[in-house]
């Protein structure tokens, strides 16, 4: 009797079923198109991320950044080539005592003359072949290694306060290839030291470096910096110079080995005014994660007031030079 309305409803639950299919069918496809559409343009912007990452770029970062060089942390000790084998090995035993696990050393001294016997001064007729007084560089790594130190050598540069470019450029030849011949021996990182050089004059270490990169392509090198280069943040041209080594360098040095030397005249502790360095270029040191060089002492109370103050900063990075 109600076979027309059962009919009805029927064909509307039909029809309903139907346009429920039609309209999931119409969202998964919407849902499938936009999918591909997000894949499509996350792979474009993919390649443009890479395409501008394969670019060199020249911008300074800005402070308080970090870079991409992950810098070994450092704690070393300084020690003499000249020193006799058991002065030597007591200043080992000291400085591994105190915890130190790296060693410094002068690879020869402000005005040039080496500490070690080089071939290569050797063979260029700059040092006797017989020099009796002097250690090997494959013996003094020798020793570091079998104590489990790491070494650094120290290379004084002192041509580049010259006003002669033939001087400035002959140097470049000479140190590359002195310095490149220490870290083939197995030194595992020097330290070049150069002092009172205007802003240019760090700029042509750059050249430096790339000539050593030449030669021992694996070698560890690093860059000292002086205060007065460091302590002002707001020198563009400074800024520059900095990220310019910072690019150059497997790592920089902040100098502060020579604070305290008038410290009979100024009356000033020196943790005092090394620490009021520290503050001046703060900054730049944790940016560049730099190392601190800083003079030596044998006063107890001396270095527990350095060991405060680097401890305060929060200075991972530390080099007590001969």
């Amino acid at each position: 009797m109600n076979t027309p309305n059962r009919h009805m409803r029927y064909r509307r639950s039909v029809y309903r079923r139907r346009n429920i299919r039609i309209a999931l069918i119409a969202s998964s496809c919407v849902v499938v198109v936009l999918a591909l559409a997000l894949i499509i343009i996350g792979n474009v912007l993919g390649n443009k991320v890479e395409e501008n990452n394969d670019q060199p770029s020249t911008d300074i970062p800005p402070l308080g950044s970090s870079t991409d060089n992950e810098i070994k942390q450092v704690n070393a000790y300084p020690v003499a080539l000249s020193e006799d084998g058991s002065t030597l090995s007591t200043r080992l035993t000291r400085a591994q005592n105190k915890g130190y696990t790296h060693i410094c050393f002068d690879l020869d001294t402000a005005d040039g003359t080496l500490q070690y016997i080089s071939d290569l001064a050797v063979a260029l007729g700059k040092q006797p072949s017989n020099t009796a007084d002097l250690r090997t560089l494959d013996s003094i790594v020798r020793l570091f290694k079998d104590d489990g130190l790491y070494s650094i050598g120290i290379a004084h540069i002192n041509e580049y306060n010259s006003d002669d470019d033939l001087i400035r450029s002959a140097a470049i030849g000479y140190h590359a290839a002195q310095i490149a011949e220490a870290l083939r021996k197995g030194v595992d990182d020097v330290l070049i030291y150069a002092e009172d050089l205007s802003v240019d004059r760090y700029g042509e270490l750059i050249h430096l470096s790339e000539e050593i990169r030449r030669l021992c392509p694996d070698g560890v090198i690093g860059i000292s910096l002086p205060t007065n280069i460091l302590s002002d943040a707001a020198d563009m041209e400074k800024k520059e110079l900095i990220y310019k080594l910072s690019q150059s360098f497997d790592y920089m040095a902040a100098d502060l080995s020579h604070i305290g030397e008038d410290q009979g005249q100024s009356g000033i502790p020196l943790a005092e005014q090394v620490d009021g360095e520290l503050g001046k270029m703060l900054l730049y040191l944790l940016q560049y994660k730099m190392r601190v060089l800083l003079p030596y002492s044998d006063d107890t109370a001396v270095i527990e007031g350095l060991n405060s103050v680097i401890s305060n900063r929060d200075i991972k990075n530390v080099q007590i030079m001969p």
